[in-house]
């Protein structure tokens, strides 16, 4: 495939400041850009992305070792026991969440962020007209790329008045605050990665509910659905993304119906392919990160009930805005279920309708099957769904420990 094939994606192009973030912290293979159409240099790309992604693993391993030394030569006189434990536990869960991030998106799953732009971008050339995809692609980049700027914001004013507070910082300290922040904005990043893969199909799947319904709008006025029938593969030798030049939809005086709505199961036949591609490669790391944040606030809990420090409260800073952003994950991961649901309701509604045929009912109750087998829903690693639920599970569980932690320290 030409090198404009891939410099023309739009999916990459809208969100090229996001990747190149992503990139430069590890999380992102390094060859993702025009040298990636040389099959001979491919192999070179592969091992220095592993060379940097190690790089980036020690970085951490280095940070977590100063971090536990540095705190716990400090807390030999001044912090007590409970201190130590809550600051330990968390610099290693939230270092060892930012190592697992970089190995397992960069080793193990690379491929997987190439294949995500390919299939988004096939399904964009079956849905979308030209101006319908630019304009859901770049709603998308201004709200994926303004939580990154605020996010560094916040950190960068935190950090300046850290600096102001505390000026003379020794070599230690430095390397230590450096890490941190780069342990924090590693996970940030794969957060929001996710949750933009996550708003992008969601998008795609409410566009698919919209055209479902036009299909049965009137036999003379109907945009029918312009499905190409296949589309070419591409080599994952290339690792490119398909050029999108979509002809988007054609109008008709008369309207096959039944080959409209075949065409709409292929196509959520391909987001659920895509969820199944973001599962595999987000799937460890969401765990990670679930854990950790799990272990945070039950540490944070328990350290502004007994043994609250204005180091405690700075030391939760982080990690009281990655919660956010973690409830932000699971609500996205919610409206994704809701717009499956809206589907298989939808799908309901029209099979009651009375200008239906016998071939249209056939293929809507096999939509109906479909889309109740093919459950649209983001897991990590299968151990538990994202959605509001969890986020209800992990709340009563932090109410019950407080509960708990009072009924202690009544006795």
């Amino acid at each position: 495939m030409a090198k404009d094939a891939y410099i023309s994606s739009r999916i990459y192009r809208y969100l090229r400041p996001l990747y190149f973030v992503c990139k430069i912290c590890g999380l992102l293979p390094w060859y993702l850009q025009e040298d990636c159409i040389k099959r001979d240099r491919v192999s070179v790309h592969r091992i220095f992305n592993i060379a940097y992604c190690m790089l980036w693993v020690i970085v951490f391993i280095l940070g977590l070792s100063v971090r536990i030394l540095n705190q716990s030569y400090q807390n030999r006189s001044k912090l007590a026991l409970k201190i130590q434990i809550f600051y330990k536990m968390h610099f290693i869960s939230q270092y060892i969440t930012s190592i697992v991030c970089s190995f397992h998106l960069v080793i193990i799953s690379n491929m997987k962020f190439i294949r995500l732009l390919e299939k988004l971008s096939q399904v964009d050339y079956k849905i979308f007209s030209p101006d319908e995809e630019q304009r859901v692609n770049r709603k998308t980049s201004i709200i994926v790329i303004s939580e990154l700027v605020i996010i560094l914001l916040l950190i960068l004013s935190y950090e300046t008045y850290n600096s102001s507070v505390h000026p003379n910082w020794d070599v230690i300290i430095l390397i230590s605050v450096i890490t941190n922040i780069a342990a924090f904005i590693t996970n940030t990043l794969t957060i929001l990665l996710f949750t933009s893969f996550v708003v992008m199909v969601t998008r795609r799947h409410g566009h698919l509910n919209k055209l479902l319904q036009n299909v049965f709008r009137g036999h003379n006025h109907v945009n029918r659905l312009g499905y190409c029938g296949h589309v070419q593969r591409v080599s994952k030798c290339n690792a490119t993304v398909p050029h999108v030049h979509s002809t988007g939809f054609k109008r008709i005086n008369y309207v096959s119906t039944s080959q409209d709505i075949r065409s709409i199961r292929i196509l959520y036949n391909e987001l659920y392919d895509m969820v199944s591609v973001i599962n595999f490669q987000y799937g460890f790391p969401i765990l990670v990160m679930a854990c950790w944040v799990l272990i945070e606030l039950v540490l944070t809990v328990y350290s502004f009930l007994c043994c609250f420090t204005i180091n405690t409260l700075k030391v939760a800073f982080y990690y009281i805005i990655f919660f956010f952003l973690f409830v932000k994950m699971a609500t996205v991961c919610q409206f994704a279920e809701n717009e499956r649901q809206t589907s298989i309701n939808l799908v309901h509604k029209l099979l009651l309708e009375d200008n239906i045929d016998e071939i249209d009912c056939k293929e809507l109750g096999l939509l109906a099957s479909q889309l109740r087998d093919m459950k649209i829903k983001y897991t990590a690693c299968g151990f538990f769904t994202l959605n509001l639920p969890y986020l209800c599970s992990v709340t009563s569980l932090t109410v019950s420990y407080i509960i708990i932690m009072i009924q202690l320290q009544l006795v």
